[in-house]
């Protein structure tokens, strides 16, 4: 085969980009492709808040002229306490089972980074850590979530092969809420505390609250690995993305004398209403779309924020918020909670979600060089 590496420059290879994916995976069990405009929404230069900050370059892997993966480089110009210097990422992963492939795809990556000074590499992000994040090592046949990746087995081998080294885990872990009965779920509460006050979101005023939930979170993960501070245009970016699937009580607030200091935000498993309608509908696909947008109709749900600020860790505020989620969610008869991503490291959210009983059901990787 003759393999050659294709930069992505018209709107029209930006598409055929973002559509890849699909092509590489679709015949794979647990596969199912997410919408083309959601993903745009991460990666096209016109729409992703990741542009407001950071830079970043795409490329296609051709053998014999057919495209057989993808990658994309990018530096973000927002730093975290513990950045490492002349760091640059990757991201935007997928490949057919074929190290050299993958490898090729790395070394492009890697030679655009070095040209601009970066000599350390991590990755996989769409497009930073505050993004969509990690290489799907394990649950590749659990039901879609929304901005949860899904990767191959192999891949996973193909990046170690190319030099680089696992350097944290994600986890995804989920809940089955037909289990919790009200009796089951009294008790639980009785090892919660009771003593902080809890509000809605405004969902009318949504930009300006997450611009409340922004401070909290650069407050409480910035010890966090890779933690890079969200940015104004990145909440303003979520906001944009998801206000309109969002259900009324899908986020809140927890305060002590009248000051936010926790949050938790739910959105809809995009999936359940879009899956059947294929990556890209038609006319009449997107008008089922917005009709099941106006229904409301969801099964799942991923809780993508739960946490206070660091003078509140180790106060039990996770239980305290990871209750409140549930009641929310049991009221309007969802059937299972996912949370993700949770860093490995993250003891106390990890130890806060076992005692509700959820279960580890994906494995994300990050990888270094």
């Amino acid at each position: 085969m003759s393999l050659t590496i294709h930069p992505v420059i018209s709107r029209a290879e930006l598409g055929e980009f973002i559509r890849l994916p699909r092509r590489l995976y679709q015949n794979m069990p647990g596969y199912v492709a997410p919408l083309d405009m959601e993903r745009r929404e991460l990666i096209d230069p016109k729409k992703a808040p990741f542009f407001t900050h950071g830079r970043a370059a795409y490329w296609i892997a051709r053998c014999d002229g057919h495209a057989v993966g993808r990658i994309s480089a990018q530096i973000d110009d927002i730093e975290g306490p513990e950045t490492p210097p002349n760091l640059g990422q990757f991201g935007c992963l997928d490949a057919i089972d074929d190290r050299e492939v993958v490898a090729a795809l790395l070394r492009t990556a890697e030679a655009w980074l070095q040209e601009k000074g970066c000599c350390y590499f991590r990755g996989p992000f769409i497009l930073s850590i505050n993004g969509e994040s990690g290489l799907l090592i394990d649950g590749q046949k659990q039901p879609p979530m929304v901005l949860l990746p899904w990767h191959p087995p192999y891949l996973e081998g193909h990046v170690l092969a190319a030099g680089y080294r696992r350097a944290t885990k994600l986890f995804s872990f989920a809940l089955d809420l037909r289990k919790l009965n009200e009796e089951k779920l009294q008790l639980l509460a009785s090892g919660v505390r009771r003593d902080f006050s809890i509000r809605s979101m405004n969902l009318r005023a949504f930009k300006n609250e997450m611009e409340i939930a922004r401070a909290i979170y650069n407050d409480g993960w910035q010890r966090n690995w890779g933690f890079v501070p969200g940015t104004a245009a990145d909440a303003a970016g979520l906001a944009r993305s998801f206000k309109p699937f969002l259900l009324r009580d899908a986020g809140f607030f927890i305060s002590e004398n009248d000051q936010a200091i926790a949050f938790a935000l739910t959105i809809p498993n995009v999936f359940d209403i879009s899956s059947d309608l294929g990556a890209s509908p038609g006319a009449v696909g997107f008008v089922k779309l917005l009709w099941r947008i106006q229904r409301r109709r969801y099964r799942s749900f991923r809780l993508a924020f739960i946490g206070g600020k660091i003078s509140h860790h180790g106060t039990g505020i996770g239980k305290v918020a990871l209750l409140e989620t549930i009641k929310r969610l049991k009221r309007y008869g969802a059937e299972e909670l996912t949370c993700a991503w949770v860093l490995e490291s993250n003891a106390a959210l990890i130890h806060a979600l076992q005692y509700f009983g959820f279960s580890p059901v994906m494995t994300f990787g990050l990888y270094e060089k």
